[in-house]
C-alpha cells in the first residue's frame, strides 16, 4: 500500500511497478478510474499494489468515504485476501531457490540472501507457512486460520 501522491500514469511509478512486475489491484478489480484519494484532488493518489498472484487472491477491494473509519484528508484503501487461494499454491523454499542478483554488487547480492534465508530459517518461518497450509487443507475453521495468521504477521512484523 502507499501514499504515492500521484496516480499510476506517473512514469517514476510505472518504472517502479513493472521492475517488480507490480499491479494496481485496484484498477485490476473495478477498472482505471477510481475516486479520488485527497480530499483536495480529483485523481487516486494512493495505491494498493500486488503481484498477479495476490491480485488473483482478492476477493473484495475498495476505497472508503472520507473520514468513515479514521479522520484523515485520504481516504481509507481496503481488500480481503484469500488466504487459502495464496498458499495453496506451491511455495518455494526460499534458501533453495537460485536468483540472479540485480546490483552491480553481487558480493553484497549473495550475503543479503543468504542473511535473510537465515533468518527465515532461524525464526521457523518456512515451518509456520507449512503448518498453517496443513490446517486450511484439513478444513480449520476460518476464525481460527485468521488468528494463527494474524499471530505469525505480528510475530514477524515486531522482530
Amino acid at each position: 500500500m502507499t501514499d504515492a501522491n500521484t496516480d499510476t500514469y506517473d512514469r517514476k511509478l510505472q518504472r517502479i511497478m513493472n521492475s517488480a512486475n507490480l499491479y494496481d489491484v485496484l484498477s485490476a478489480k473495478h477498472g482505471l478510474h477510481s475516486q479520488p484519494t485527497y480530499v483536495r484532488g480529483q485523481r487516486t493518489i494512493d495505491h494498493i499494489f500486488g503481484t498477479k498472484r495476490v491480485v488473483a487472491a482478492v476477493r473484495k477491494c475498495g476505497i472508503r468515504e472520507f473520514n468513515a473509519d479514521i479522520m484523515s484528508d485520504h481516504r481509507a484503501l481496503w481488500l480481503d485476501l484469500d488466504i487459502k487461494h495464496i498458499l495453496s499454491q506451491n511455495l518455494q523454499s526460499l534458501h533453495q531457490r537460485q536468483q540472479i542478483p540485480t546490483s552491480k554488487n553481487k558480493k553484497w547480492s549473495i550475503s543479503a540472501r543468504k542473511h535473510t534465508s537465515d533468518i527465515l530459517y532461524t525464526q521457523n518461518v518456512p515451518m509456520d507457512i507449512k503448518n498453517l497450509f496443513t490446517d486450511i487443507k484439513n478444513g480449520a475453521p476460518r476464525t481460527i486460520l485468521i488468528d494463527k495468521l494474524e499471530k505469525l504477521i505480528i510475530q514477524y512484523t515486531i522482530q
